[in-house]
């Protein structure tokens, strides 16, 4: 719960530090405004990942059994291709209901006033102003989720292959 909450305020401050490097707006004026914004979406994220733990404890105990003892890896593959499973099914149907509402620097930059000067540096995969064809506009954001949940895992997988050792065995 700490690291849920720890990780939305840890990106405010490096928004904050990228958006004063960049000269939109001074790091004394946009900090204050992110971390009250963030604040809350932190606490927020707490909850979430508290409530789902303790979902997780009670009904399935077995998930987190083992793990200090090296017990609980009898097939690390299947449990990641699960988890890649679950993670690709929430992207592809969940992501199509996102809240509409600006999201936390969206607000903060609203209420400062510079969201006017910001300009995009990339439009993105599929901006949905340029597709094809009109209707392919309402699976953008489940397609968008796939494509970010594939290039998270991708990454994910890079980065745990690039600090295996020669003697780890959960990474072979």
């Amino acid at each position: 719960m700490l690291g849920a909450f720890i990780a939305t305020i840890c990106g405010a401050v490096g928004v904050s530090c990228w958006l004063s490097l960049s000269g939109l707006y001074p790091l004394t004026g946009i900090l204050p405004v992110m971390l009250v914004t963030h604040v809350a979406i932190g606490l927020l994220e707490a909850a979430l990942t508290g409530a789902i733990l303790v979902t997780v404890l009670r009904w399935r105990p077995d998930l987190v059994a083992g793990l200090d003892d090296g017990s609980a890896g009898g097939r690390p593959a299947v449990f990641v291709l699960g988890l890649l499973g679950a993670a690709l099914a929430v992207a592809a149907f969940v992501a199509p209901f996102a809240s509409t509402l600006p999201d936390g620097l969206t607000k903060s930059a609203e209420t400062l006033g510079f969201a006017s000067r910001a300009r995009a540096v990339w439009l993105g995969i599929l901006p949905g102003d340029r597709l094809p064809w009109p209707r392919l506009a309402a699976i953008v954001p489940a397609l968008t989720g796939v494509i970010g949940t594939f290039a998270a895992a991708a990454l994910a997988f890079a980065v745990s292959r690039s600090l295996a050792t020669a003697d780890d065995d959960a990474h072979r």
